[in-house]
């Protein structure tokens, strides 16, 4: 058995059951060995970035290590924006490359590898010698899995074809690597405390705390301690079916809800590291004391009061055990509640006009058409707030918000690994023009995955917030030329509707009631209406949509 054989036994014998790639002279056996001899599916995009994307949501929607392959050189380095995303966002992913040969550093593919992997902020793992090709797979799973976030196991031609020792057919024991981030009782202690002493408590959960035993708790201390129910937006609608449910926090929420949680004193925030997002620029909850938990001791000291570092559905358990009834209402009072209610109640006024719809009233209609076992994922752009608000995915749904590194045009790669990875769900992918038109070519690996894919095309004919926050005189230079994208579905023989007016969307429901193959709707919308979370075009202030994104929304 060779290297590259070994290798993919080595993940075999981890469980991985589906790759997403591009294949080139580097990883063609790679992934021959894998489909051929060990059964795996092989998902083929048709740009790196997009195979990299779609495993980082593979492994989001599984919970378990997502793998991707490209070949040397170019092949990953066009993966460099979807690495970076992983990277940011806490994703356990394994990307598997080849590398030119040591001996040859004059050919064209030739590069430092290992530097810039670190420079993406991921973790590489160079294969040295043959002998250890399966102890270096391990290691690279390992750290994936127990650090939460991107590998790149590195392997230079020359070693392809070494021969190694048969691989034991029995399941490998994976190490376990870094802290085992355990929380002290007297913190726990401490943090039951200041819940059991908040007169305006308030709970934030992040993705790291989607667990559905893990919410359970969280409701249950809420309602101990009479406390508001926030997600951040990677999280949102966990909450949904409660009454208490104050919908996503921050930036993205709704602002009379969020001004209600402005005077509370305790926080405790689960699964995520508080981002400016989510505290409005650092403002919200600047006067609280702050219970954090996360399973990364390295992100403690960042503000909070008590960080509780460990696993989420764990920590969590034990807390709730030390949390006991206040008998105080908190914030659960009638004003809270009628604040609450007038929120979930509000309407948009419409403006729409001659040049599109108005998004708003687009992806309400539109998430009330919808099956609820949806998978949603969306790119990044000006549109990108409005479904993510607007668009109810309360379980069994599934929302992914990749936008750890505010990166356009991984939203097509990101809902194959939805597709594959949550099969019982319809995926759907919001994209706006600009997105597509940076990863048209996925369109074709989507029409070929041979399962129903939704996709929404938010289109304003432009780059949206560049045309919004553009100087007097320049918005002109951020306009894009609307290409009729459904006809352009229609000749990749996918299902392409034109929506222009609102009743066009009845055309979806025939695809819904037997949805097959790739369905594409291109939805002109117009460009008069400017995102709340933009700042006015005279604000000083710094635009969130250019903000440094400090969450990494590290999982349990």
């Amino acid at each position: 058995m060779n290297v590259i054989q070994a290798i993919a036994e080595v993940l075999g014998q981890d469980g991985t059951s589906d790759l997403f790639g591009v294949l080139g002279a580097g990883n063609l056996a790679f992934v021959g060995h894998a489909v051929d001899e060990l059964g795996m599916r092989y998902h083929a995009l048709r740009h790196e970035s997009a195979a990299v994307a779609a495993a980082d949501v593979f492994a989001r929607v599984t919970g378990g290590v997502g793998v991707a392959t490209v070949t040397q050189g170019p092949g990953l380095t066009h993966a460099s924006s979807a690495i970076v995303e992983a990277a940011k966002s806490a994703v356990p992913l394994l990307v598997v490359t080849s590398a030119v040969s040591p001996t040859a550093p004059h050919q064209n593919q030739a590069l430092d590898q290992a530097a810039v992997v670190q420079a993406l902020g991921a973790t590489p793992f160079v294969l040295a010698k043959a002998a250890d090709a399966c102890r270096l797979t391990r290691q690279a799973l390992a750290y994936a899995r127990s650090q939460g976030r991107p590998t790149v196991l590195i392997i230079p031609e020359d070693l392809h074809d070494q021969q190694v020792e048969a691989v034991d057919g029995t399941p490998a024991e994976i190490e376990t690597v870094g802290p085992d981030g355990s929380v002290s009782p007297a913190d726990l202690d401490r943090a039951a405390q200041l819940l059991m002493d908040a007169e305006r408590p308030v709970i934030v959960a992040g993705r790291g705390a989607m667990q559905p035993a893990t919410i359970a708790h969280l409701r249950e201390i809420g309602r101990r301690v009479g406390a508001l129910l926030f997600t951040t937006l990677p999280a949102k609608d966990r909450f949904a079916d409660d009454d208490h449910h104050a919908g996503i926090c921050g930036s993205f929420g709704t602002p009379s809800v969020v001004d209600l949680a402005e005077d509370a004193d305790v926080v405790l925030v689960i699964g995520s590291s508080l981002s400016s997002w989510t505290t409005q620029r650092g403002w919200l909850f600047s006067r609280a004391a702050v219970i954090r938990c996360d399973r990364d001791a390295a992100t403690a000291g960042r503000g909070e009061t008590v960080f509780l570092g460990g696993d989420a559905a764990s920590v969590i358990s034990r807390l709730s055990s030390l949390v006991r009834p206040t008998g105080g209402q908190g914030y659960r009072t009638e004003d809270s509640a009628a604040a609450l209610r007038a929120a979930r109640a509000k309407v948009f006024l419409d403006e729409s006009d001659i040049t599109g719809l108005d998004p708003r009233h687009l992806v309400q209609e539109l998430g009330k058409r919808l099956p609820r076992e949806r998978s949603i994922v969306i790119d990044g752009g000006h549109f990108s707030g409005w479904p993510a608000m607007l668009v109810p995915t309360p379980p069994p749904g599934i929302f992914v918000y990749a936008h750890g590194y505010q990166c356009v045009g991984l939203a097509l790669g990101n809902v194959v690994g939805a597709a594959i990875g949550a099969p019982d769900n319809l995926p759907i992918a919001f994209v706006g023009d600009g997105g597509l038109l940076m990863s048209l070519g996925e369109l074709h690996a989507i029409g070929d995955l041979g399962v129903p894919v939704l996709v929404v095309v938010l289109n304003d004919g432009a780059y949206g917030a560049e045309y919004h926050q553009a100087q007097p005189g320049h918005a002109d230079l951020t306009v894009l030329r609307r290409e009729d994208f459904a006809a352009l579905t229609r000749s990749l023989g996918g299902t392409g509707i034109s929506v222009r007016k609102m009743s066009d969307l009845d055309e979806l429901s025939s695809w819904l009631d037997a949805p097959q193959g790739l369905c594409l709707m291109d939805c002109h919308i117009t460009r008069t209406v400017r995102a709340d979370w933009l700042p006015a075009k005279d604000s000083p202030e710094k635009s969130i949509s250019t903000a440094v994104m400090e969450e990494t929304f590290h999982g349990s």
